[in-house]
This record gives C-alpha cells, sequence and structure tokens, in this order.
C-alpha cells in the first residue's frame, strides 16, 4: 500500500509539471514549482519558458546556471545527472537526454551518463544532446542536430551526427540577462 501511495504522488508530480505547471503563463511562479517541488537547482535570473518539460528519476540532480535560458518546449530527459552552467541558452524544441537503451541486450536495458553544458554554449532550435555528451565552453550546436560525442570549447557543430563546421572566437564576458517577462 504504501509503495502505491509514493508511485502515485511521483506521477502526479509528473503529470502537474508537465501538463498543467508547465503551462501556467506566469513565469515566476513555474520557478516557484521547479525549485519547491521539483527541486531544481536554477541559478538567478535564469528563465524556464512555457512548455519545457522534465522527466526522469534524476530531476532533483538538474542544475541550471544564472542567467540562462532554456526557450519554449524544450525537454530535459534526466535519468542521470544533468548540470547547464551559465549564460547558456537552449532554444526552442530541444532536447537532452541521459539515457538509452542498448540495442544488442535483449531486454534493451537503460544506460544512463551524465550531461553537462558548459558556461556560454548554445543550442539551436531542435537539436538533441544525448548521453555523456559534455558540451564545451562557448560552443554551438547548429539546429536540428544530434550531439553523441562531446564538443570541444568553442567549436561549431551541425548535422546529424554533430560534426565540428567552424570555430568561435572567445569574446567579451556576456551580460546578464533581463528579468523574464511575466509571461514567457
Amino acid at each position: 500500500m504504501l509503495k502505491s501511495l509514493k508511485s502515485l504522488k511521483f506521477y502526479t508530480k509528473y503529470y502537474l509539471t508537465n501538463h498543467v505547471i508547465a503551462h501556467i503563463p506566469i513565469h515566476g511562479l513555474r520557478l516557484f514549482w521547479y525549485r519547491r517541488c521539483m527541486k531544481i537547482r536554477i541559478g538567478a535570473r535564469s528563465q524556464i519558458w512555457l512548455g519545457c518539460r522534465f522527466f526522469g528519476d534524476a530531476i532533483a540532480q538538474i542544475e541550471i546556471g544564472s542567467d540562462t535560458v532554456l526557450g519554449y518546449g524544450v525537454t530535459l530527459n534526466a535519468a542521470a545527472p544533468i548540470r547547464i552552467e551559465d549564460h547558456v541558452l537552449i532554444a526552442a524544441g530541444s532536447m537532452v537526454h541521459t539515457a538509452d537503451h542498448d540495442c544488442q541486450d535483449p531486454n534493451f536495458s537503460v544506460r544512463t551518463a551524465p550531461v553537462t553544458i558548459q558556461s556560454q554554449a548554445y543550442i539551436a532550435s531542435n537539436a538533441l544532446i544525448l548521453k555523456g555528451v559534455t558540451l564545451g565552453e562557448g560552443a554551438v550546436v547548429a539546429a536540428g542536430s544530434v550531439v553523441f560525442q562531446d564538443v570541444k570549447p568553442l567549436a561549431i557543430v551541425a548535422g546529424n551526427p554533430a560534426r565540428a563546421v567552424g570555430s568561435r572566437v572567445k569574446g567579451n564576458p556576456p551580460q546578464p540577462i533581463l528579468e523574464a517577462p511575466l509571461f514567457c
């Protein structure tokens, strides 16, 4: 009985987070829920836009740095820890997954590994970051790319699978982002 009550609580929180809270058009309310109820660590001035979804057993091990933006509809699937550092932009529709299934195993066992996205990285719309990846400081992932290997600092990658297509020049440190609009 106790196990089924814990399971009910767990899935109720999931449902509320991804189907109710994620669509409340008041940013501060969503941040309150993510910090207090889901135990996600979110830095100062960071923004989590409408429609973002959180899955996995390690949601409480998600860390989001300061001045970071998760655009509309970003998905974080945290079967293992996800660390997103300061001044990161993850654009609309992008996904970060910390698990996959072993296709050589007849039972398709789950394999997990953490993901780290270092400071000043930019992930363009609809990109997919897979388990075990570290995006280096200032790295850029082009729209629609699939990243399954580490990306060096300041590298620009594109494609499926993502390959280096250029590099950035390290510039001035980023300025803090403005306060979140009320309805983002």
